[in-house]
């Protein structure tokens, strides 16, 4: 997983299985549109939820006012 999305799944209290066989997977996607500052960016990742018995989407934005500090927060 790439280490920016790591860093936003840790920081919403999630923790992170790195036993791939027991649990459903997908990667973090970051969604920057190529640099664009005029979009709000975001990051697509799934947790296993134990209610549903699924993988549920979550998505953390990101709208700071520079590039820099926008792959920073990522």
């Amino acid at each position: 997983m790439p280490v920016l999305c790591h860093n936003i799944i840790e920081s919403q209290g999630i923790a992170i299985s790195t036993d791939k066989g027991n649990y459903p997977f997908r990667e973090a996607v970051l969604s920057d549109y190529k640099g664009d500052l005029s979009k709000t960016w975001w990051v697509d990742y799934y947790v296993r939820s134990e209610l549903k018995g699924a993988l549920v989407l979550k998505r953390s934005r990101f709208s700071q006012p520079t590039e820099k500090e926008r792959y920073e927060q990522a």
